[in-house]
């Protein structure tokens, strides 16, 4: 058993069950088309993923693959986290290249635990062949005879797209490589969200301010499981956003009156883009703007940066893009911690899911506050954005009506550049219990006993695990250390 400098032995169970939970994701893609993992007809792009098995494991194979996946791969952060705080020092560099080596070996494998990149990939096959992907449904798509459209599975045959223009223009263009095939737009997305994922391990790193630090941005992000099983894995266009977010972090903590202007003005495009992908990604635009406000030059340089972008991709795609948007703020997912109070209402009251969407608003401006006190870090100048951006960031994912468990990769990329704190836990547990509610992934028919299984973990359990989760935030905060604390204490 290797040793730190500080003589506390490497936590071997914890980076076993890490290897472990990282292996298990990568068998369930490999295994091939199952309850996971999708089916992708059309033909390979050249030498290009994804490559998998044809072994149609039982659905109960791989639900409890996943399962193992998610819950070894949250203990061993908590054993690796604790280890951290307590001397261990592993190399950042030995972290990042078994990240690395994790990321490549998912990119190569068809999408994990979701069918969503075959919705991407019909969204940009629209757009690349004249239609708008904003009042077109991949169900409409497959009508006139196309293939990536016939291959879109419930429940997004007939939904437009709800994704900013930026992500729609990332679409189109893998879509015009890939022509007709959804086997190779997908495996363009997969490789595209896997660049993006060690994009943002490489500029972690250069964000963190201390050894220690880096250690802990390359256990939380690079080798963390539930980030490579969902991010990764699962191909989701959140990676893009997280990236666009730390981008405009990054870009933003340029200071100087040589690098002051146009550092804005290219934090502000990148912060712009994270909005032009998700529209909640424009957060960080909302923080930098604030935090800007007495610089009129400075705020002028960051809004100039954000129109640039969400500007002209509105105004080429329509306002009409913002439709759909509209229409998801009034869902509730079924582990939402909102899904009890929505099912008791929605015979009842025809206006609920409007009220619950103002209640949740109102509820995360509300927890946002609260955490803009409670998280660490308040002590480094140079975290103000950063904690500023994980706050809004933080109260939303767990506030909203609408949570899966992908949507937490923001605040994981964030709470990584903070010192420890009860907050790792928080959210640790947030996205264990998504990740565990939306096993296996994909819409299809199921065993009864495991169909009975899921929809008890997702709609029964889920919902009021999630509801402890924010009562324990409001109480973390309520317990947070005064003003004038150092957090970073023992670093």
């Amino acid at each position: 058993m290797s040793r730190t400098s500080a003589g506390q032995p490497a936590p071997a169970w914890s980076l076993l069950a890490l290897t472990a939970a990282v292996a298990m994701t990568v068998l369930t893609g490999l295994l091939g088309a199952s309850a996971a993992v999708s089916p992708l007809p059309g033909r390979r792009l050249g030498w290009l993923p994804p490559y998998a098995m044809n072994v149609d494991p039982p659905p109960a194979v791989v639900s409890a693959l996943m399962a193992l996946s998610v819950l070894a791969g949250a203990a061993g952060l908590v054993g690796a986290s604790r280890a951290l705080r307590h001397g261990w020092q592993p190399d950042p560099r030995r972290l990042l290249a078994a990240g690395a080596l994790a990321v490549a070996a998912l990119a190569v494998l068809p999408p994990i635990g979701s069918a969503d990149p075959k919705s991407y990939a019909a969204y940009g096959r629209m757009a690349a062949t004249g239609r708008d992907p904003y009042v077109t449904t991949p169900a409409e798509l497959a009508a006139s005879g196309d293939p990536v459209g016939a291959a879109v599975e419930s429940p997004w045959q007939r939904s437009p797209s709800v994704y900013g223009p930026l992500a729609t223009a990332e679409q189109a263009l893998v879509a015009r490589a890939a022509g007709d095939s959804t086997r190779a737009a997908v495996g363009l997305l997969g490789l595209v969200n896997a660049a993006a994922f060690l994009g943002i391990s490489t500029l972690l790193q250069c964000l963190a301010v201390t050894a220690a630090r880096r250690r802990r941005v390359a256990l939380l992000w690079s080798v963390n499981p539930l980030l490579l099983q969902q991010l990764v894995a699962g191909a989701h266009l959140d990676t893009l956003v997280v990236l666009a977010v730390v981008s405009a972090l990054a870009l933003s903590a340029r200071r100087g009156s040589a690098a002051g202007l146009p550092a804005g003005i290219a934090a502000g495009i990148a912060a712009g883009s994270a909005a032009a992908l998700k529209l909640p990604g424009g957060a960080v635009a909302v923080v930098m703007a604030w935090q800007a406000r007495r610089s009129p030059a400075r705020l002028a340089a960051v809004l100039t940066g954000v129109a640039a972008v969400v500007g002209t991709g509105y105004a080429l795609i329509g306002v009409h893009g913002l439709d759909q948007v509209r229409r998801a703020s009034r869902f509730v997912s079924l582990a939402s911690p909102w899904r009890p109070l929505a099912t008791v209402l929605d015979d009842r009251y025809p206006g609920a899911r409007t009220v619950l969407s103002l209640c949740a608003l109102g509820l995360t401006l509300a927890l946002a506050g609260l955490l803009l006190r409670g998280l660490p870090g308040r002590d480094e100048p140079g975290l103000a954005t950063v904690r500023a951006t994980l706050a809004l960031t933080l109260a939303l994912v767990l506030t909203a009506t609408y949570q899966l468990p992908w949507y937490d990769g923001t605040a994981w990329a964030l709470m990584a550049l903070l010192p420890a704190s009860v907050f790792d836990g928080i959210l640790l547990a947030h996205t264990t219990v998504l990740s565990l509610a939306y096993i296996p992934g994909r819409d299809v028919m199921l065993p009864i006993a495991l169909a009975r299984t899921t929809e008890a973990a997702r709609s029964g359990i889920a919902p009021f695990l999630l509801m402890g989760v924010l009562a324990w935030t409001i109480l973390a905060v309520r317990s947070a250390p005064p003003l004038g604390y150092s957090s970073r204490q023992g670093e």
